[in-house]
């Protein structure tokens, strides 16, 4: 039994994959590329929707190839009260199910858990929620919603 196209380049994407804290100043670039690239050409959110208040104060992280190339991103913010938002979670097309973003979440998490942060809070596209209920993630009680138009829930797990 061989290794598909897709699970040879996951294979070879987990040898080659590292995620970095990134700064939005510096990085925003390269955070940008993948964002624009997933969600506005891919997803159809307005261009206006991407960039917003929070990235210049957000904590981000970036993974990228060997060579430097940006493969994925996500950034939190601090929410008040021991809470964080997770947020603009995204990894390219070509190498989603390959750990990067899961390794991209646990990062994250690992990150915030360090600065003392309590509860972890998301609000996740529908076709996602099985990915963060994987990562320990659990819907609340609050009724599904529209944001850019992609219906999202709400979701949340302790650190």
């Amino acid at each position: 039994m061989g290794l598909s196209w897709d699970g040879l380049l996951c294979y070879i994407a987990a040898l080659k994959f590292q995620i970095h804290k990134a700064n939005w100043e510096v990085d925003r670039e390269k955070l940008y590329s993948v964002r624009y690239t997933v969600f506005v050409k891919e997803q159809k959110v307005p261009e206006e929707f991407e960039e917003d208040e929070l990235d210049p104060v957000a904590r981000h992280l970036l993974a990228t190839l060997e060579d430097g190339a940006p493969i994925g991103t996500a950034r939190w913010t601090d929410e008040g009260g021991g809470d964080i938002r997770v947020g603009r979670v995204a990894v390219l097309r070509e190498l989603r199910r390959c750990g990067v973003g899961s390794l991209l979440i646990a990062t994250l998490l690992e990150d915030a858990k360090n600065d003392g942060f309590l509860t972890a809070h998301l609000h996740a596209q529908v076709s996602s929620i099985l990915f963060y209920s994987n990562l320990g993630f659990s819907e609340t009680d609050d009724p599904e919603f529209e944001e850019a138009g992609i219906p999202h829930r709400m979701m949340e797990r302790k650190l």
